[in-house]
C-alpha cells in the first residue's frame, strides 16, 4: 500500500480500545511507521500510567513521539503539529506509510487540517489582559469590535477564550479568526491515499480492559514514580490520569486499592469524553469496533 504513493492511516478513538496494537499490525502489513498522537505518552518515566507500546513492539515498528520528553517540560498542540508534520514528510520520503495512532483528537484534527501559528503567545500581554478582566472591564465588548467573527463564537462569560483572542490580536495585529484560516502544517492535501477509523467498545468491555490495565499499577510502580514526582511536573504532564492518585498514596491519604478504583473511574470518564468529541467531528472517519477496523483500513 505504501511504495511510491503517500499512504496515511489514522487510528483514533477511546483509550484502551486496542489502537496501539492495531497500529502495529497495520504498520507491519503495509511497511509503515507510527506517529503517536497521544498528548500524555510523550512523557518519559510515566509509562506505568500512560501505557504506551512496549519496548519490544517499538523495536519492531518505529514509533515517533513516545516517551521522548522530560515530565518537567510542557507539550502542546502547536509543537506536536510541527514535529509530526516534519516526521510524516520524512517517513513518506523513505517510501513508507504513515500511521497516526492516538486518542488526542485535537492533535489529529490540527495535524490534518491545520492550526494558526502559535508564535502568538505573549505572557506580558496575557497578564495585562487578565488584570483588566479582574478589574471588571468588559473585554468581550472590546473583542466584538476587534474581531466580531470570533466574538460570535465565544460566550460573553468565557473569559479564557476572550483573553486568548485578545492576546493574539495585540501580539500580531491581526484577529485570531485570521490566523485560524492560515494553517501552516497540514497533512490533508499531502497524502495520495488515506483511511481513518474511530475505535470504540461497549461500556462493559471497555471498563474490563481499563481495569486490566490498572491492575499493573502496584506498590513498586508508586515507588518508581516517587522521585519523578518529587522533581516536579509541567502543567501538561500533571494531566496524566493517575498522577493525583499516586501522590495521594505517597502522602498516605488513600490506599493503593482506592487509587486504582479512582483511576479506573477517571479513565472511563475520559473515554466517554473522547467518544463525544470524536462523534462530533466531521472528519470522514468510520466508527468501528476493533475486529472490523483492520479490514476497512486495508481496503483499496
Amino acid at each position: 500500500m505504501a511504495g511510491d504513493r503517500k499512504t496515511l492511516i489514522i487510528i483514533c478513538g477511546q483509550t484502551a480500545t486496542g489502537k496501539s496494537a492495531l497500529g502495529i499490525k497495520i504498520a507491519r502489513d503495509i511497511d509503515g511507521e507510527v506517529i503517536s498522537a497521544d498528548s500524555m505518552q510523550v512523557y518519559r518515566g510515566l509509562e506505568s500510567l500512560t501505557f504506551p507500546p512496549t519496548k519490544e513492539e517499538m523495536a519492531e515498528i518505529k514509533h515517533h513521539f513516545i516517551s521522548f520528553l522530560d515530565p518537567k517540560d510542557s507539550f502542546d498542540v502547536a509543537t506536536f503539529v510541527r514535529l509530526a508534520y516534519e516526521r510524516a514528510m520524512d517517513i513518506w520520503s523513505r517510501g513508507k506509510a504513515v500511521i497516526i495512532v492516538g486518542g488526542t483528537g485535537f492533535y489529529i484534527k490540527s495535524l490534518m487540517y491545520g492550526i494558526f501559528q502559535e508564535e502568538t503567545r505573549d505572557e506580558s500581554i496575557r497578564a495585562a489582559l487578565l488584570a483588566r478582566i479582574e478589574a471588571g472591564e468588559d473585554l468581550y465588548k472590546e473583542l466584538s469590535k476587534i474581531d466580531p467573527l470570533s466574538a460570535r463564537k465565544i460566550h460573553p462569560n468565557d473569559k479564557r477564550r476572550i483573553l486568548r483572542a485578545l492576546e493574539v490580536f495585540y501580539k500580531t495585529g491581526k484577529p485570531i479568526s485570521y490566523w485560524k484560516n492560515k494553517p501552516v502544517y497540514t497533512l490533508k492535501d499531502k497524502c495520495d491515499f488515506s483511511r481513518a477509523v474511530i475505535l470504540y467498545m461497549e461500556k462493559a468491555a471497555l471498563i474490563e480492559r481499563i481495569e486490566r490495565r490498572v491492575t499493573t499499577i502496584r506498590g513498586d510502580t508508586v515507588e518508581r514514580l516517587e522521585p519523578i514526582l518529587r522533581q516536579g511536573l509541567s502543567k501538561t504532564a500533571r494531566q496524566v490520569i493517575g498522577i493525583r492518585q499516586v501522590e495521594g498514596v505517597l502522602r498516605g491519604e488513600i490506599s493503593l486499592k482506592s487509587a486504582r478504583e479512582q483511576i479506573v473511574k477517571e479513565t472511563y470518564q475520559y473515554a466517554r469524553r473522547q467518544m463525544i468529541w470524536f462523534r462530533n467531528q466531521p472528519c470522514g472517519t468510520r466508527l468501528v469496533n476493533l475486529y472490523n477496523a483492520e479490514i476497512f483500513l486495508k481496503e483499496n
